[in-house]
Formats: structure tokens, sequence, C-alpha cells
């Protein structure tokens, strides 16, 4: 395979955690300061008290639908990590785990 050592490692692991965080982090904070910007200019929305409760909305939007996924992803660990430690159990569970992701995935694209 093409860099296995290298993909397998602890260091590649950490750095592309470390860089998703970052990119995360990084637009979120911009987001913040620029929203109002944008409600103002490119929606119209020109009286400060609409600016700010659909800046507020957006926001706690966003940090549901963050919860909401983080939420999900903790159940897919546990459910990885800890159901199915038998032979057979870990087969069929995989199968079965593999066709749940595949919904979730479908159901997050909009399908």
């Amino acid at each position: 395979m093409f860099l296995t050592s290298l993909r397998a490692s602890k260091t590649f692991t950490v750095t592309v955690v470390c860089v998703a965080v970052f990119a995360d982090v990084l637009l979120q904070n911009l987001v913040v300061p620029v929203l109002p910007y944008a409600l103002k200019e490119r929606v119209g929305l020109r009286n400060e008290g609409d600016v700010q409760r659909w800046a507020s909305v957006l926001l706690s939007a966003f940090g549901g639908s963050f919860m909401g996924g983080c939420c999900e992803f903790l159940f897919f660990l546990f459910l990885f990590l800890f159901w199915g430690k038998g032979k057979r159990g870990r087969g069929r569970g995989g199968r079965f785990r593999r066709v749940v992701c595949y919904v979730m995935t479908l159901l997050a694209l909009g399908f």
C-alpha cells in the first residue's frame, strides 16, 4: 500500500485531527463577526433588532446541529467499540453497522 506506515502513525492522526479542529474553530470565529454585516448588506435587514435576532437564531442552529452531530458521533463510537465482541457478533454487527452508517450518510446528504 501507498505510505501505509505514515497513514497508520499517531503523528499523522494527531495532525489530521488538529487541522480539522483548527479549520472548524477558524470558520466559526469568522462567522460570528461577519454574520451581522452579511444580514444587513446581503439579506437587507435594516432594523438592528432583526439583525440581532436572526444572528442569534442562525448561531443557535449552528450550535444545535454541532451538538446533534457530536451526540450522533458518540453513539456510533460506542456502537463500534463495545457492541459485538464475539466472532459471530462482530460479523453480523459489522454488516448492521455498515448499513446503519450508509443510511445515516444518505439521510445527511438529503436523499
